[in-house]
C-alpha cells in the first residue's frame, strides 16, 4: 500500500493538495489580475520554457508532443500576461519574435539529439524549474472546478428541480470529461514534458487526478465555507 501511495503521489501532487484546500480558498482569485500574481504567472511561464533545452543527463528522449504542446500553453499565458500588465506593443512583438526563434531552434535540437539537449541538468532541477508552473496550474484546475460547482449556489451543475437524468448527465460530463481533459492537457502534458521519466501509466493519473479533484472539492465545499463563517462570526 505504501508502494501505490508513493507511486501516485509525488511531491507536486503534496503541494497541489496544500494549494487547492487551504490556500487558494484563504488567498482567493489570484492569477491574471494584472498584478504582482500576473507577473508570477508569467515568470513561470518563462522559466518553464528553460526546461525545453535542458535534459537530464543520460535521461530518455523527450517527446515532441508533449513538448510542443507544454511550450504552446506557456507562450499564451506569457502573452496574456503582458497584455494584462499593460506590456506595450513592442514587448509583445518581441515576445513573439524570441518564441519564434526559439522554437526553431528547439526543433533542430531535438533533432539533432534525437530527443535530447544540448545542455543538461539534474532531474530534480529541471523538476524544480517545472514547479512555479505546475502550481500555476493548480490555480487554473481550481477555477475552472469552482465555475462548474459553485457558482449557482450549492452547485453550478444542476438545480434541486432538474430530474436525476440530467443531474447523472451533468455530473458525468463535467468530472468524467471536462476536467479529466483539462487534468490532461494542462497538467500531465506539463509534467511528463519537464520529466521524461514521469509516468505515462493512465491508471496513475487517474488517480492523482481522483486526488487533486477530492481536494479542490474540499476546498469549495468544506474550506470555503468555514472561511465565511469564521468571517461572519468575526463581525
Amino acid at each position: 500500500m505504501l508502494a501505490l501511495v508513493r507511486r501516485l503521489v509525488k511531491v507536486e501532487d503534496v503541494l497541489w493538495a496544500l494549494w487547492l484546500a487551504l490556500l487558494r480558498p484563504v488567498i482567493g482569485d489570484l492569477f491574471l489580475d494584472g498584478g504582482a500574481a500576473t507577473v508570477y504567472l508569467a515568470g513561470s511561464a518563462g522559466l518553464y520554457w528553460l526546461t525545453g533545452w535542458l535534459a537530464e543527463r543520460g535521461g530518455p528522449p523527450r517527446s515532441p508532443m508533449l513538448l510542443l504542446a507544454s511550450l504552446a500553453i506557456c507562450t499564451i499565458i506569457v502573452d496574456v500576461g503582458l497584455k494584462q500588465l499593460g506590456a506595450p506593443m513592442w514587448a509583445v512583438q518581441v515576445h513573439a519574435a524570441v518564441v519564434l526563434v526559439s522554437a526553431v531552434g528547439l526543433v533542430v535540437q531535438h533533432i539533432a539529439t534525437g530527443g535530447l539537449s544540448w545542455r543538461t541538468l539534474p532531474r530534480w532541477l529541471r523538476r524544480a524549474l517545472a514547479w512555479p508552473m505546475v502550481m500555476a496550474m493548480a490555480e487554473f484546475f481550481g477555477q475552472m472546478l469552482a465555475a462548474f460547482v459553485d457558482t449557482r449556489g450549492a452547485t453550478a451543475l444542476f438545480q434541486a428541480e432538474d430530474g436525476p437524468g440530467f443531474i447523472a448527465f451533468m455530473l458525468v460530463f463535467v468530472f468524467g470529461l471536462v476536467m479529466p481533459l483539462v487534468y490532461a492537457f494542462f497538467v500531465v502534458s506539463l509534467r511528463c514534458a519537464a520529466d521524461p521519466r514521469e509516468t505515462g501509466d493512465e491508471a496513475v493519473w487517474a488517480g492523482r487526478y481522483g486526488w487533486a479533484l477530492a481536494w479542490a472539492l474540499v476546498g469549495v465545499y468544506v474550506v470555503s465555507p468555514l472561511l465565511a463563517w469564521a468571517g461572519l462570526a468575526l463581525d
